[in-house]
């Protein structure tokens, strides 16, 4: 029986072609946390398949459990971590890493940081945590042009929209 927190209306828009991640983000966004096992349910039903790896990593940091940084740092770096998250830098910063490759995309993080005026570790911190988000992936590897290793390039994800 559904709940009254799932209303499935939403679910009209997800185009039949859908990737597992881009139902498991519309999830995140259309659906309150406590009600997303019960929205995975309805749309494995609907016939979607859904990211539940992406799913679970969110509600973690939905619920204030997500780890920032690994567990064997230094309690500085934990520290550091949320400092960054509370004062909206880590949000603004993935904006501006997610700009970057709207407008150029095909850049390795190094040259994503130069782009938009951040350090190198900083940019590939923010690329991965706009990945963790669904807002872009990894694209083939090619030797940076800032550190002249060979990197990961950064895309867009492509959002279709249901006609």
């Amino acid at each position: 029986m559904m709940g009254a927190s799932v209303h499935i209306g939403w679910l009209r828009y997800v185009p039949a072609e859908a990737t597992p991640k881009f139902v498991a983000s519309c999830i995140e966004r259309h659906v309150e946390p406590e009600a997303w096992r019960e929205a995975i349910n309805l749309v494995e039903i609907a016939g979607f398949g859904v990211d539940k790896d992406y799913l679970r990593d969110r509600w973690k940091i939905v619920k204030g459990t997500a780890r920032l940084s690994h567990r064997n740092d230094p309690d500085t770096s934990s520290m550091a971590a949320e400092r960054v998250t509370q004062r909206g830098q880590r949000a603004a910063h993935v904006a501006l890493i997610v700009a970057a490759v709207c407008v150029d995309p095909g850049k390795t993080s190094a040259e994503l940081g130069e782009i938009v005026h951040l350090d190198r570790v900083e940019a590939a911190r923010r690329t991965s945590d706009a990945m963790a988000d669904g807002l872009v992936e990894q694209g083939p590897k090619r030797t940076c042009t800032v550190c002249h290793s060979t990197c990961v390039t950064w895309w867009p994800i492509q959002r279709k929209i249901a006609a």
